[in-house]
């Protein structure tokens, strides 16, 4: 991102908390606040993105549904990442348990299975990563499983399991099952590539 990409996205975020949430109708606002969190985890501004939070919090209050509940949860774990990416490691991570509760919270909304596939699949997706993050990577497989079943070509799913499967492949002993596991995640990677090309 060049410095001018940069400088106008900042701007965008000072225009967006500027005019705030406050009076505005469910959907735009819920659609403010996702785009204030996106932009600001992209450039990484801390003060914009505490702003989105507390938007996520006079939001829930609102009683949001359907459609707009699920991507103000998903949104609103980037948001929580976006607060933790560049801190140091602990054993602890609270924030990590924060992000897993609301991307768990919007796949088990009793609307999920009516959203758009692009929205079920990023949500399938990214508790998958956070579930990776946590360690807990047979849990991670599962879910981006489910969005390849959604979206078999989803490029950001394939990636992760790629990725996975060629860490696992180094921790085989039997040459046979290693080359198994490489040629598997050669293929998913491969087909994510091909994904991001259209």
């Amino acid at each position: 991102m060049t410095d001018q990409e940069r400088s106008k996205k900042s701007a965008l975020c000072g225009l967006l908390m500027k005019e705030g949430i406050d009076g505005r109708q469910d959907e735009d606002a819920v659609a403010r606040t996702c785009s204030l969190t996106e932009l600001s985890v992209e450039i990484g501004r801390k003060d914009t993105l505490a702003c989105a939070l507390t938007w996520y919090e006079a939001l829930e209050q609102r009683g949001i549904r359907g459609e707009e509940a699920i991507l103000l949860d998903y949104s609103r774990a980037n948001a929580i990442a976006g607060e933790r990416y560049g801190t140091q490691w602990q054993w602890e991570q609270p924030t990590l348990a924060r992000e897993l509760f609301y991307l768990r919270r919007a796949v088990s909304h009793q609307d999920f299975s009516q959203t758009p596939d692009v929205t079920k699949c990023r949500c399938l997706n990214n508790l998958g990563s956070r579930l990776r993050v946590a360690g807990r990577v047979i849990e991670a497989l599962e879910y981006w499983r489910r969005a390849l079943e959604v979206q078999p070509n989803f490029g950001m799913s394939l990636c992760n399991r790629a990725i996975i499967l060629a860490n696992h492949a180094e921790a085989l002993e039997d040459p046979g099952a290693r080359v198994l596991f490489l040629w598997v995640a050669h293929r998913e990677a491969s087909a994510a590539l091909a994904w991001r090309r259209f």
